[in-house]
């Protein structure tokens, strides 16, 4: 069942994508990440990751999994606040975030949105969404140390784009 959901929701997204002109050919579309799969992953010195995925959709729920922890991004108390949380259950339970923005308008339209995920290996997770004009930027130190491994994943509720060509 899950599967089939899965797939359905690749399909409706790819017949949005092909509806908007298609501007993002290049890219590889899906929910289920395993970041060492990521080909665009530019980390600097300190990171595990540094890469782009482009969203679209009104409150992106994304979850990153990696050295046992999960961090995640996702709305918190109403629809234009976003947060980063430490751990998953603190997202579900409402609890306080590590970091949160209120008055994000940059997801209420229904294009694509371009966010930046940079994880550090002395665990500090940042995100940068949208542009000058309409973004923002929302930083966390988690507490936790990284390392990369085989089982660092990637989840979003919406297929998100990625691997689209360098920038």
């Amino acid at each position: 069942m899950n599967r089939v959901l899965i797939i359905s929701a690749v399909l409706t997204f790819t017949c949005i994508l092909l509806a908007n002109g298609g501007s993002f050919n290049n890219c590889k579309v899906n929910i289920f990440i395993n970041t060492t799969d990521i080909k665009e992953n530019y980390p600097q010195e300190n990171e595990l990751h540094r890469f782009r995925l482009y969203v679209n959709g009104r409150l992106p729920f994304i979850k990153l999994t990696s050295s046992g922890q999960t961090i995640t991004f996702g709305e918190y108390k109403n629809e234009t606040d976003f947060a980063i949380f430490r751990e998953e259950d603190d997202y579900f339970k409402s609890l306080e975030p590590c970091s949160y923005q209120d008055n994000i308008h940059v997801f209420a339209d229904s294009k694509f949105v371009e966010v930046w995920f940079i994880l550090e290996k002395t665990g500090h997770f940042s995100i940068i969404a949208g542009n000058m004009d309409n973004g923002f930027a929302l930083s966390c130190n988690t507490g936790f140390n990284f390392t990369q491994t085989s089982e660092d994943r990637l989840y979003t509720r919406e297929p998100v784009l990625y691997d689209c060509g360098r920038y």
